[in-house]
């Protein structure tokens, strides 16, 4: 009980060290390289939170079995916390045979797992690293073929990656932009800037969507594919998202003051911000304090936030729809798309993502039509994102699409910017 996963019936983290431990000591006197590989199942916490951690422990209990069908006899398969799996694979020969094996593994995947009668399909990330060449400490290559399953992550999931040093520097690039970032709000370095939404008939601009900057003091702009993943892992993105909400509060007031043309501002949020019990406490708080109308605001979403079936995400999207606040699934098409959660969920908006766009393949015209013909069965409206060229803007008038975002009209502009553009604004 002490050295084994009870779940699994695998090795645990404290006999797999020892395991490991023990390995790079005989390679040592042998001069016999070592693989260490660290393994995470993909998407495990949707499984988890929609079909129950039961299922949950099922999926753990299979990929335990193909992860040991796919080494050697003399290999140990551990399960360290969670869907963090281990492997030592002592006595190797070449570096080839680790990439072997761990295609192996990811082939394995490609069949379905047959979970509470359904078959599910998901897939694994690997990282690898090699004693001697990374390193002789065997904390070190836990840590290092850690960071190369995280690499292996950010490049796509289900593939594997060898570590190499550019992995360290990029880590403790990481943790530098941490711990920036949470300075970042009291030293003022955040802004918010605004793309205009038009509309594709006539090009009147109707609202707009607040984006996150950063603009470091000594890095200058910090593109948000760097900032927004870290403020995501660390929980940071509760705290910056609820400042954007206020800003974005602050300049829908500011553009509907007038009365005349109403002006919507979309903000992003993180199904970080749903776990928080006190979320609508809080943008009743905002919304009070800056005097903005819920219906100047609109709420953008994921779609893997509609795979959380727990009644209390239903439950907070039905209240932000009730008080006046509309709902947008931001890059629709991209994540798990299922028309059931279309029907089921309080969604006005479905933004079509980019890659459709400016893709220019047949089958993505297709599937932009696809998408227009679904919204106008369910009385949703559409916006097209990534707008780029007069071609692309025709396509999806003539297709039915109302509005649209994009570099043909504007790029995302702060506030002071904002303010001075037409409220037509031509392609």
């Amino acid at each position: 009980m002490a050295f084994y996963d009870s779940r699994t019936t695998l090795p645990n983290r404290e006999l797999f060290y020892e395991r490991l431990q023990q390995a790079t000591a005989e390679a040592a006197s042998h001069r016999q390289p070592v693989g260490v590989m660290m393994l995470d199942i993909d998407h495990f916490k949707a499984v988890n939170d929609t079909m129950g951690h039961p299922v949950g422990d099922e999926l753990l209990r299979q990929a335990a079995r193909r992860f040991q069908a796919s080494v050697r006899a003399g290999d140990t398969v551990a399960r360290l916390s969670g869907d963090e799996f281990a492997i030592l694979l002592p006595d190797i020969q070449h570096k080839r045979e680790l990439a072997d094996t761990a295609n192996k593994m990811l082939e394995t995947f490609e069949e379905p797992f047959l979970l509470d009668g359904k078959e599910v399909f998901v897939s694994c990330s690997i990282g690898i690293a090699l004693y001697p060449d990374d390193s002789t400490d065997a904390n070190d290559l836990l840590k290092y073929a850690d960071s190369a399953m995280y690499s292996a992550k950010r490049l796509g999931r289900g593939s594997f990656q060898f570590y190499s040093r550019e992995l360290t520097a990029e880590a403790q690039k990481r943790l530098m932009l941490e711990s920036e970032l949470r300075r970042a709000i009291e030293r003022g370095e955040l802004e918010v800037h605004y793309q205009p939404k038009v509309l594709l008939d006539n090009g009147m601009m109707i609202g707009s969507e607040a984006l996150l900057r950063w603009h470091h003091r000594e890095m200058g702009m910090v593109p948000p594919a760097q900032f927004i993943p870290i403020a995501e892992d660390t929980g940071l993105i509760v705290e910056l998202g609820c400042w954007v909400f206020r800003e974005a509060c602050r300049t829908a007031a500011q553009l509907n003051a007038d009365g005349q043309v109403s002006h919507k501002v979309a903000v992003n949020f993180s199904s970080r911000q749903f776990q928080r019990s006190d979320l609508l406490e809080r943008v009743t708080e905002i919304l009070d304090g800056t005097a903005c109308r819920p219906e100047w605001i609109e709420i953008e979403i994921t779609e893997s936030l509609l795979l959380d079936e727990k009644y209390e995400t239903l439950a907070v999207l039905c209240a932000l729809r009730t008080m006046g606040i509309s709902i947008a699934i931001d890059d629709f098409g991209t994540g798990y798309s299922a028309l059931n959660y279309l029907a089921r969920f309080p969604i006005d908006t479905l933004k079509i993502d980019r890659s459709f766009i400016s893709s220019g393949d047949k089958r993505s015209a297709e599937l932009v039509k696809a998408i227009l013909s679904i919204a106008r069965c369910l009385g949703q409206s559409v916006v097209a994102e990534g707008v780029e060229t007069i071609e692309q803007a025709n396509f999806l008038t003539a297709n039915g699409c109302g509005a649209a975002q994009g570099f043909l009209y504007s790029k995302a502009l702060p506030k002071a910017e904002l303010v001075k553009l037409p409220q037509f604004l031509s392609a």
